[in-house]
């Protein structure tokens, strides 16, 4: 079957582009093999009073589209082929409708797969889906039926499904598309690091997740599970006792989107390099980061703590789904209980080694970047 050249990779992504997006959609790989490649940032539409500002990266191939149909031109080339790193949702039924229109390839993946997805349909009660039963959910789940969204939308020609579990893809999944096995992007970061030696240091690691302003919340219209007084509060002071406990200094791996300064007071803030502080730590703390990861191909010690505010959220939840892939119970820092180090260092190692073959590789798929893999596909289905 003949396919049309690709030689143009469009990323299309609902928030603008920062430098980890750079990294996780393979900009360099696909550059490197003789493509061009550059993000459509349909933010201003989905999310046009998102107040989220990141630094630019490299604007030159940033396409910012203020209007739909300012998409036209770009869906109409004959030789590109779409990313789509926008999830199929009714709030974005015109998009993949475009797709269609315009009969544009694309490809889909689970740009945010995580662990805790596995454990909530089965602990949602009948109240909870009786609850969820209401006019707009039934449009949501008759526009994600694939009874209804085969008429309306064309299904992906690719999809890159990181593990077994992974199912938010399936609206978008049709007889006709190709699924390709992959890994988590976590574990390109891991295979492009074999080679880096790194010695060891003194430090416990926190993975930040910028729990009081995230812009996913503002996103999704929802309020955060803390607030910034109680919260920075709460770990400051849980950090002080656990330096004092283990004399060692508490290092904060930024979250890539977090923009507010100083919230740490006077610990040292390490943006993008999540990998290598998790790789040379002591230990781990933690609430819910998919950069457990990390914690898993690295076998590091690790904390998972929840606090009072927490507790009363659903964010609580994911925090306890998380603790159970490792075979622990997450600490309530705002309780005065002594910390228990011999738990604390304790690694379940056939709960991790579970972990990384149920979320971050599927045993048996090649020890190459993702998107290399895809790379291969497109040639064997003659699209390069």
């Amino acid at each position: 079957m003949s396919h049309k050249i690709i030689k143009n990779i469009g990323i299309v992504t609902f928030y603008p582009p920062m430098r980890t997006e750079f990294e996780l959609f393979g900009v360099e790989t696909f550059e490197k093999n003789g493509f061009n490649v550059f993000f459509i940032d349909i933010s201003k539409i989905l999310t046009p009073n998102l107040k989220y500002d990141p630094p630019v990266v490299n604007d030159k191939i940033v396409i910012k589209i203020n209007k739909i149909r300012e998409l036209y031109d770009i869906l109409n080339q004959n030789n590109l082929i779409i990313v789509s790193a926008v999830y199929y949702t009714y709030k974005t039924l015109w998009l993949y409708r475009l797709y269609k229109k315009f009969n544009v390839p694309y490809i889909v993946f689970d740009i945010s797969y995580h662990p805790s997805r596995t454990f909530e349909s089965s602990q949602k009660s009948l109240q909870e889906r009786i609850k969820r039963l209401n006019f707009r959910n039934l449009i949501i789940r008759l526009v994600n039926s694939n009874t209804f969204n085969q008429f309306l939308i064309k299904k992906a020609d690719f999809a890159l499904v990181p593990n077994y579990f992974s199912n938010i893809l399936d609206p978008t999944i049709g007889k006709n598309t190709k699924i390709l096995y992959t890994h988590h992007s976590d574990y390109d970061k891991y295979l492009a690091n074999l080679d880096k030696k790194v010695s060891p240091e003194n430090i416990i690691v926190f993975l930040d997740e910028y729990l009081p302003y995230h812009p996913d919340f503002q996103v999704m219209k929802s309020k955060p599970p803390v607030t910034p007084m109680n919260y920075y509060t709460s770990i400051s002071r849980f950090f002080d006792k656990l330096e004092q406990k283990t004399m060692l200094q508490v290092v904060i791996a930024a979250h890539p989107r977090s923009a507010r300064k100083n919230l740490f007071g006077d610990r040292k803030v390490i943006y993008n390099n999540t990998l290598e502080l998790v790789r040379k730590s002591r230990l781990v703390v933690a609430h819910s980061s998919t950069a457990l990861n990390f914690v898993a191909l690295y076998k590091k010690p690790v904390i998972f703590m929840t606090t009072d505010e927490i507790i009363k959220t659903d964010h609580n939840n994911i925090i306890m789904n998380m603790a159970k892939c490792f075979n622990k119970i997450p600490i309530n820092i705002d309780d005065e209980t002594s910390i228990d180090m011999s738990d604390i260092c304790s690694i379940d190692l056939e709960a991790y080694n579970n972990y990384l073959n149920n979320h971050v590789k599927i045993p048996g798929t090649p020890e190459i970047n993702s998107w290399e893999m895809f790379i291969d596909c497109l040639n064997e289905n003659h699209y390069i």
